[in-house]
């Protein structure tokens, strides 16, 4: 009551990385190597449903900001009359942010600026070499990539009276990989599976239901999301 600003913040950085490396030779070679990284950073940023705020001059802030990795990386080679090479990269991120004023009996009162924000990156990767030579040669890899990002900013269902009200979600989710296979023999045998998933998903909202909001300024939602894979 009679702040000047208030501000309820958040920031997470957190990266996981997993790295895999198999080299046989002999007569008859063999070697499987198999690295996963999985990132799954969870945020709650809220104002709950039952406080109270009033007279309140300046803003009022609810902000996450986050970047989140996974990577995993695989290098295996075989060399021998008979070689055989397996790699195996899985990663997968899938952080959660929610962001919000919580519905709830407590009243936002004569407030300046209202404003509640996400700013999220993530990004999961996976590179993978692999390498067989003999008379005989096979070579089976996969890279598995999933993200599957989650984040929400919303102001629920309360009564509210402040002059600017924005909410505003930011994404920047990205699931890339790369892989380099080279099998060579007599007998050549290579097969690679590459897949890539982006599930993102990004929400601004504002849900009102018995409850009423009113703003002598403007009311901006907006869910902006770049994504690449």
């Amino acid at each position: 009551e009679n702040a000047s600003s208030v501000k309820v913040t958040s920031h997470s950085e957190s990266n996981i990385e997993a790295n895999a490396a198999a080299v046989a030779a002999g007569a008859v070679a063999g070697n499987a190597a198999v690295a996963v990284a999985a990132n799954r950073l969870e945020a709650d940023t809220v104002i709950r449903g039952s406080a109270s705020i009033k007279n309140v001059k300046n803003d009022l802030e609810v902000l996450h900001t986050s970047k989140t990795n996974a990577n995993s990386n695989v290098v295996g080679g075989g060399v021998g009359l008979a070689a055989a090479g397996i790699g195996a990269a899985v990663t997968s991120v899938s952080p959660k942010a929610h962001t919000a004023i919580e519905s709830g009996e407590g009243t936002l009162n004569k407030i300046g600026d209202i404003t509640v924000k996400n700013d999220i990156s993530s990004t999961g990767k996976a590179d993978l070499v692999s390498g067989t030579v003999g008379l005989g040669a096979m070579n089976g890899n996969a890279l598995l990539v999933f993200n599957d990002t989650n984040a929400d900013a919303k102001i629920g269902d309360r009564n509210i009276t402040a002059k600017n009200i924005t909410v505003k979600s930011d994404m920047d989710a990205t699931a890339t990989s790369d892989v380099s296979s080279l099998t060579v023999g007599a007998t050549a045998l290579g097969a690679t599976v590459n897949y890539v998933g982006l599930g993102a998903k990004n929400d601004a909202a504002i849900k009102l239901a018995e409850r009423k909001i009113q703003a002598s300024g403007d009311v901006n939602v907006d869910a902006a999301a770049k994504t690449k894979a």
